[in-house]
């Protein structure tokens, strides 16, 4: 359903073959764009994103807020306070083990996120997202848009071998760049990286399939498939 309200914003606005990026979250809902409009894309750029389903419980939070009563009792008399005092501690562990970009929480507004109606609607996807994957795990194979799929072996929110890794060997087709010593905010701390593999596939209108390792304290490894 995300997808599709993008592809309609893309419609409406008059872009032409365009290159979806999507970032962690964000990259589940690319992968499902690219499974239905592949006609209309370039191609998918998918950073540090969740393909499959996971176990184990939800946050906690998430869980809370949704929850009758006090879940809006919740999200309006204590979320914002007690979700200020852990947006640091949450933006660290995002970024591990990079360092967080100066001013990040102050230039991004996050706090915004703390607004009790925003934050329980993201509640809400966020509790579904793991059964969505596992009915849109089925369909990966079936994807003919170009894939490009960009990961931190460092991660710690999105697992890269048990997501990109994974689907990658699923569709050698697609390119796999293996960042190592890298997180999950690689949109913000190796953008040349992934700047440089956009404006190609822009230019060729395909990906390279392979995997290419990059040691941001050495040199590239290139294992083409």
């Amino acid at each position: 359903a995300q997808a599709r309200a993008v592809h309609e914003a893309v419609q409406k606005l008059g872009l032409e073959k365009p290159i979806i990026i999507g970032h962690s979250w964000g990259g589940a809902v690319a992968v499902a764009y690219a499974r239905h409009f592949a006609d209309d894309i370039t191609g998918v750029v998918m950073l540090a994103a969740p393909f499959y389903p996971w176990e184990g419980p939800s946050n906690w939070y998430n869980r809370l807020v949704t929850k009758p009563v006090i879940g809006a009792l919740f999200a309006h008399l204590v979320l914002t306070k007690y979700g200020l005092g852990q947006l640091d501690a949450g933006v660290a562990g995002n970024f591990y083990p990079e360092p967080v970009l100066p001013n990040y929480n102050e230039d991004t507004g996050l706090a915004a996120i703390l607004q009790p109606k925003p934050f329980i609607a993201n509640a809400v996807y966020s509790l579904h997202l793991s059964q969505d994957l596992a009915k849109m795990q089925h369909d990966y194979e079936k994807i003919t848009a170009p894939l490009l799929l960009v990961t931190g072996n460092r991660d710690q929110t999105v697992n890269a071998k048990r997501n990109s890794v994974r689907l990658h060997e699923t569709m050698p087709q697609s390119a796999l760049i293996y960042l190592r010593g890298v997180g999950h905010m690689l949109h913000h701390t190796q953008t040349a990286i992934i700047a440089e593999a956009v404006l190609e596939l822009a230019r060729t209108g395909r990906v390279r399939p392979g995997r290419t390792d990059i040691d941001m304290a050495g040199t590239a490894n290139d294992e083409q498939r």
